[in-house]
């Protein structure tokens, strides 16, 4: 199997756990109120993720720019 055709798998499965997901949530869900509040027992789950995302798109949009300018393209394997 190819490069190309091993991406656009591991995109393909993705997708169709991402949609999986959403049904399985819109089919939970009761109201725009319990969506709004994140199911009230895992808000410390939903914010620790956040902010994990968060931290990660920072050095994402940040890190990689700076070491690559740093130490060239060598410095990111």
């Amino acid at each position: 199997m190819g490069t190309q055709a091993m991406v656009l798998l591991v995109a393909i499965v993705y997708l169709i756990l991402m949609l999986g997901v959403g049904a399985w949530v819109n089919m939970r869900m009761k109201s725009s109120k319990e969506f709004l509040i994140a199911w009230q027992p895992l808000k410390f789950f939903v914010i620790a993720i956040a902010a994990f995302s968060a931290i990660q798109r920072g050095w994402g949009v940040v890190g990689y720019p700076v070491t690559t300018s740093d130490g060239g393209t060598g410095s990111l394997s």
